[in-house]
């Protein structure tokens, strides 16, 4: 593991964690789980449910993104400086601790289809 910080006297911080585990990682059985887990990363984890986690961020003024590359994955967390040690256990939880729900995986089968069909229209 790797941290890295820099000291900018800004209001704002950000948090990032980046995994190397983008689609160019995944074996052929696996093809689509980095989708998967990015559409997922807003669930529940052990530290706290789906709803818990959206709504203790919104009220600490936090943003949560995660994205990926073909090589990567990452989590951003940006919020004011004052919440940063309460916001890092929320990423802590979302990255080294989900809990991946039968229901919440079905719950979220039409935004995959969604993102399938605007890919299909919308070739690379």
């Amino acid at each position: 593991m790797v941290v890295a910080a820099l000291e900018n006297q800004a209001p704002v911080s950000r948090l990032a964690v980046y995994m190397k585990a983008g689609p160019r990682n995944e074996q052929p059985g696996e093809v689509g789980i980095c989708h998967v887990m990015r559409n997922a990363a807003n669930f529940t984890t052990q530290g706290a449910s789906a709803f818990g986690l959206v709504k203790n961020m919104q009220q600490m003024g936090a943003n949560f993104t995660c994205a990926t590359t073909r090589e990567s994955m990452v989590y951003n967390l940006e919020c004011t400086r004052d919440k940063v040690e309460k916001a890092v256990d929320y990423l802590v939880d979302v990255t080294c601790k989900p809990v991946y729900f039968p229901w919440e995986i079905s719950d979220s089968k039409p935004q995959f289809q969604l993102d399938l069909g605007l890919l299909e229209g919308n070739p690379l």
